[in-house]
């Protein structure tokens, strides 16, 4: 069978596995194809347009970063299966160009085979799986992703109001809202509030056309619409650079694994990537926490994710952030937009960090998932036996990492990243006990859609792929241990 046959598989699989037919989705995909020629014509950005809307120009592509000698059908469709939203897909088109062109100029390798497919699945997880020698397919979930402008749009003004804008009345109310009612649905398409919305409207057909126009004349009149990164600084382009930067940082974090090799590397069972000094503070912290001796050897002898899984999620988050930030040296941006890009990688651990309590909340209830919380986040690292460290977790590695490989010379990122993750996990534990408050009524939306669960593992039986299922794994955990 053919990669693409492997591929349309594991998505069916997925569609399956929440209820759905793939006859549903493509059907769907048509319609939507059918409104964009219906409707695409006046639904484009419009070229003397002031501000930035909140949706619509936050997922524009950058600037001309691919060569037109390198256009190609699969390129322009966008995606690579016929399960997958070419508009979803249009969002990654400069983006998948730069990071292919930044890690093939640091390892100095020649261009990986890499397809970018979609899953139907709420989380902002990806997996990247290697087929062949030469050929890997990143699955990117559509859910989170499709509505992370939304979600920008709630949490950025809270973070940082001085740069995002102040927060609007009814925060809290919106964004439980847009985190229970916005799922992928089963065909292929975000549902919001249980109404279908076209979340790609500014990426619709007319956009793609004046894409490529733009892409092989190399002028920005072709687009019809200004350029966003050389629009003034304001609230509303520090969201679009933040949007980006969240774009950004994701698509390099899944190519880094494809580069390194990591599919291979998480197979080697012999391979260790923990130094001694790590799994015996490993061991003291466990033996704080209470822990018995042979639940100790059981937590870390045999923990694969811990030793070796977690390990090569941190050297991707650096490699991620390496990209982000050549991202703003090749858009040439100023101190403060490149700061907004940057500040939107790492606050998409933190949008992940509230839907990973979200759901554990609703699992095991406020009180128990609060003390949860409230555990040291490297003995959580451990117990969970998750792929990837806790969420917010993952700024203060990312920290230790750019000083390890770094130096000196990285102390400013260090500083900036430091300062950043301090003033989100200080926004945090102010905005979780309001989260708390809502417990009933989040429960109830959860526990009746399918849609919040975690990807299946067995739709992977078999794949060399990474990065498949963590969120259920804390709920194993808190069930075993209670």
């Amino acid at each position: 069978m053919s990669t693409v046959g492997l591929v349309e598989n594991i998505q069916e699989a997925s569609l399956g596995w929440l209820g759905e037919t793939p006859a549903e989705c493509l059907d769907f995909l048509q319609k939507i194809k059918n409104y964009q020629l219906r409707e695409g014509e006046t639904n484009y950005l419009k070229p003397d347009a002031s501000e930035f809307d909140d949706y619509k120009y936050a997922m524009l592509p950058e600037k001309h970063l691919i060569q037109p000698r390198e256009l190609s059908e699969e390129f322009l469709r966008g995606g690579y299966t016929k399960y997958d939203n070419p508009n979803f897909f249009s969002r990654f088109a400069n983006t998948k160009a730069f990071v292919h062109d930044y890690f093939s100029g640091v390892f100095e390798v020649d261009k990986r085979r890499i397809h970018l497919t979609s899953l139907p699945f709420l989380s902002l997880n990806a997996v990247c799986s290697k087929f062949s020698d030469s050929e890997h397919i990143v699955f990117i979930n559509q859910g989170m992703l499709s509505i992370l402008p939304l979600i920008y749009n709630e949490i950025l003004p809270t973070f940082d109001p001085k740069t995002f804008g102040p927060s609007k009345p009814g925060f809290f109310n919106r964004l439980i809202d847009i985190y229970c009612s916005a799922y992928v649905s089963d065909k292929g398409v975000a549902h919001f509030g249980g109404q279908v919305e076209l979340f790609h409207i500014g990426e619709n057909w007319y956009f793609r056309r004046q894409l490529r126009q733009h892409l092989v004349k190399k002028t920005v009149a072709a687009t019809k619409q200004p350029e966003p990164w050389k629009i003034p600084l304001s609230s509303d382009s520090a969201k679009y650079y933040a949007n980006r930067g969240a774009i950004t940082f994701l698509l390099a974090h899944e190519f880094a694994h494809a580069y390194l090799d990591h599919a291979d590397a998480r197979a080697a069972t012999s391979e260790i990537r923990r130094s001694q000094s790590e799994i015996e503070a490993a061991r003291k912290l466990l033996t704080e926490a209470g822990f018995r001796d042979v639940q100790i050897q059981r937590s870390l002898d045999r923990n694969h994710a811990y030793l070796v899984e977690q390990p090569i999620e941190k050297e991707a988050d650096f490699w991620a952030l390496g990209a982000t930030v050549s991202l703003c040296e090749k858009l040439e941006l100023e101190d403060a937009a490149a700061r907004c890009l940057i500040f939107g990688a790492l606050v998409m651990f933190y949008a992940w960090e509230i839907y990973d309590r979200v759901i554990l909340m609703t699992r095991v209830g406020f009180e128990a998932a609060d003390r949860e919380i409230s555990r040291e986040q490297e003995f959580r690292n451990i117990v969970y036996g998750c792929t990837h460290p806790i969420s917010s977790s993952r700024v203060h590695y990312l920290v230790e990492e750019v000083k390890r490989r770094s130096g000196p010379e990285g102390q400013n990122l260090v500083d900036f990243i430091q300062s950043a993750d301090d003033m989100m996990k200080f926004n945090l534990d102010q905005m979780w006990p309001h989260l708390g408050h809502y417990e009933k009524d989040i429960s109830k939306y959860v526990k009746e859609s399918p849609y919040m669960e975690d990807m299946p593992e067995e739709v992977f039986e078999g794949l060399n792929a990474i990065g498949v299922s963590d969120f259920c794994r804390p709920v194993k955990y808190w069930a075993e241990m209670k």
